[in-house]
């Protein structure tokens, strides 16, 4: 150094530089990591709702009625009344990704009960959820039967785009 000079300190332009590259890279896999972890919540909390909660609800309907699902058809079967009823007796009105579910059918008999579980609003995809979902039931075919062996009969896909949807079965085949 010669005389007079001063030594400056801190850090270069290219040090900067490379701590806030870093930084970013660090922040961009901090946010993959938990956007896949939500993504995969929301198919394992929608798993659980479909096959234990929705089959416990339904199946106790069955029992402490009159050995059918007639008090959620009625005399003719209206998809808004059948939905209402597993409401009140404890339904959510949403899914936790926050689309409402469907009651599709109800047939003559009473004896099952169809319902499309929307999923165009998930983080992954609706073949994700029915893929799940069918695999809890294959893994544990006693688990899924519910109150009074009233269990999930079929899984699939339904519908498309806003309409996607994993159509479940409860209950027994008509």
């Amino acid at each position: 150094m010669s005389p007079g000079s001063k030594r400056q300190s801190g850090f270069t332009f290219l040090e900067l530089i490379a701590v806030v590259v870093t930084l970013g890279v660090l922040a961009f896999a901090a946010y993959i990591a938990a956007t896949g972890t939500k993504a995969e919540a929301e198919i394992s909390d929608g798993t659980r709702f479909i096959v234990a909660n929705a089959s416990s609800t339904l199946g106790q309907v069955y029992m402490t009625t009159d050995g059918s699902y007639n008090v959620l058809r009625g005399a003719s079967f209206d998809q808004t009344a059948s939905r209402n009823a597993l409401i009140q007796r404890g339904m959510p009105r949403q899914l936790p990704w926050g689309q409402e579910w469907v009651v599709v059918d109800i047939p003559a008999g009473a004896q099952s009960v169809t319902v499309d579980w929307r999923c165009s609003a998930l983080r992954l995809t609706c073949e994700d959820l029915r893929a799940a979902v069918q695999a809890r039931v294959s893994a544990d075919p006693l688990a899924h039967t519910s109150v009074g062996a009233r269990g999930i009969q079929s899984v699939g896909l339904e519908g498309a785009d806003d309409t996607e949807a994993v159509r479940v079965v409860y209950g027994r085949p008509s």
